[in-house]
This record gives structure tokens, C-alpha cells and sequence, in this order.
């Protein structure tokens, strides 16, 4: 299966460059927001990962989240995105929020890595495994490129729910209609529409998403490539038909034991932690794991 076919690459650089350019005000203010949840992630997890340096980001959009990395957690690494124009814009963000640091920007595809093998210790993804028909591709990839004891943390991936009519892709919440918005606030929009709330907007401009998996999906995956993990489940409450996404520090959690190690395999190990998101699951908003190589 092909993991990303070209047309679905060229949407990914018109939707990124959209999404940064368009409204740049409204997109630094998000940038932020996700940086706090993000950051709240990988303190939560630092004993697992360990050393970030070098670290590197795949589809980091203008890499707000790697320049976090870099100033709040003085890790050095690079920032990926297929958007060129997009890593551009990630200079403003370092003048506009008065940063000292910033990563190495380059402009490449997720499953053709320009990086050694073994070269990296921690890579990051966010949202973007799920623009992948073929996410096995991306952690082959990846495990290819991280160094002995590297560790993948990957987060906000959408899970398949479970219970839904999926009679159509819902816009997102400042562009629904308002019975739409009353079915949201009740957390029963969900059990309506396809896959992840919000999608309808990528699709538009031709993004493909893979909205098939749910956390046995995630694990199995895990545990095929990875031989160490950790996750971290968060279900919070919106209304009183779904849970929703709020804030890390309003996240009630539950850890979930990792995978058991296994002497079986002849690969390099590497660990991953998982953070997967979504709007429309009926019981899991959150879940995070972390999987390690060595």
C-alpha cells in the first residue's frame, strides 16, 4: 500500500502553508496553545525519553513544537515539514516570542527520512500520523533513523470510534451550524459524524486521513517495531455524551502497563511514547505512549 501518494503530499504543503499564512495571528495564538499541552506531555514522560538531542520533528508544520524543544528543554535538533514556506514562517515565531534558540529547519518527506541510520535519539510526531494510509512506512522510517536507546513519542492521533452513525465529516466548531454546535456542547455530535470532528477542512484540500485505528490498532503496531513503551490514558468529560480535549493539567490520568520487552527480536529496539487524540471516541480522548530503542 502506498503510504502517501504525491497528489496528497502537494494538498499537505497548500493545507500547512493555509494554515500558517492565512491567519497568521490566530495560528501563533494556537502555535502556543499546543506548545503548552505538548510540553506537558514530555515533562510528564522525561524519564523515559531521556536525552533529546538530536532530536528531530516530522511534520512539525512551521516547527513552533521543536522550538519549544529547544528553549524550554535546551534540546538541539531539526524540524521537518514538506512546507518549505512554512519552516519560513517559524523565523517569525522565534522574533515574536523572544526566543534564543531555534532547531535546524529541513524541508523532506517522513518516509524518506535525509538522515542516517542511527543518527537520531528522539523523534516526534503530532497529528500526522493519521495523513498516512500506510503508518507503518513512517515507523519503519523512523526506527530506521533513531539511534540505540532513541525514543519516538508520537501524539494527538486520532482512535476509531466505535459507535457512530458516520453519516457525514463535521467542520470544525467556529464553522458548524448551530444545531451542530448544541449536539457538540452535549457530546453527542460525535456519534453522527465520520472520524475526527474537523476533518471535513484537510479533506477539502485533498488530504487523505486514516481514521482506522483504535488502541489495540496502536498497540499492536507499537509492539511489532518498538520493544519498550509507556502510555498514558486521559478521558476527560464534555457534556454528558463524549469526552473532549482540555488542558494537561486538567487531564485526569491512568497509566496502562507497557508492552513487555521482547528477546525475540534481532532489530534494534527503540521506544515510543504515544499520545492519540480524538474528538469522536466514546471513551478515550487521550492516550500516550512512549516506546524506546536499544
Amino acid at each position: 500500500m502506498e503510504a502517501q501518494s504525491l497528489a496528497v503530499k502537494r494538498a499537505e504543503v497548500e493545507f500547512h502553508n493555509f494554515a500558517s499564512l492565512g491567519q497568521p495571528e490566530r495560528a501563533i495564538a494556537h502555535y502556543a496553545e499546543q506548545n503548552t499541552r505538548r510540553g506537558a506531555v514530555i515533562r510528564n514522560h522525561l524519564n523515559f525519553i531521556g536525552d533529546m538531542t538530536p532530536f528531530l520533528e516530522i511534520g512539525s508544520n512551521v516547527g513552533h513544537t521543536s522550538y519549544m524543544l529547544a528553549n524550554e528543554f535546551g534540546a538541539s535538533g531539526f524540524a521537518l515539514d514538506l512546507s518549505a514556506d512554512s519552516l519560513r514562517y517559524g523565523a517569525a515565531l522565534k522574533d515574536r516570542w523572544r526566543l534564543s534558540r531555534a532547531p535546524i529547519r529541513v524541508a523532506g518527506d517522513a518516509v524518506n527520512l535525509p538522515f542516517a541510520s542511527g543518527s537520531i535519539r528522539f523523534v516526534m510526531a503530532f497529528q500526522m500520523l493519521s495523513q498516512f494510509m500506510n503508518m507503518e512506512s513512517v515507523f519503519l522510517e523512523v526506527k530506521r533513523v533513531l539511534a540505540p536507546g532513541g525514543t519516538f513519542l508520537f501524539a494527538e492521533e486520532p482512535l476509531k470510534r466505535l459507535l457512530s452513525l458516520r453519516l457525514y465529516r463535521c467542520p470544525y466548531y467556529e464553522t458548524m451550524k448551530p444545531w451542530e454546535r448544541k449536539l457538540y456542547d452535549w457530546g453527542l455530535l460525535g456519534y453522527l459524524v465520520r472520524d475526527v470532528i474537523g476533518a471535513h477542512q484537510e479533506e477539502s484540500f485533498g488530504i487523505r486521513q486514516n481514521h482506522t485505528m483504535g488502541l489495540k490498532d496502536w498497540q499492536r503496531l507499537i509492539q511489532k517495531h518498538f520493544i519498550d513503551a509507556e502510555y498514558e490514558m486521559f478521558v476527560p468529560e464534555r457534556g454528558w455524551g463524549e469526552p473532549t480535549e482540555i488542558g494537561c493539567d486538567e487531564w485526569p490520568s491512568k497509566s496502562v502497563p507497557s508492552p513487555r520487552r521482547s528477546s525475540m527480536r534481532s532489530s534494534p529496539s527503540c521506544t515510543a511514547l504515544t499520545c492519540a487524540t480524538s474528538t469522536a471516541t466514546p471513551t478515550i480522548a487521550w492516550a500516550t505512549t512512549t516506546t524506546r530503542r536499544t
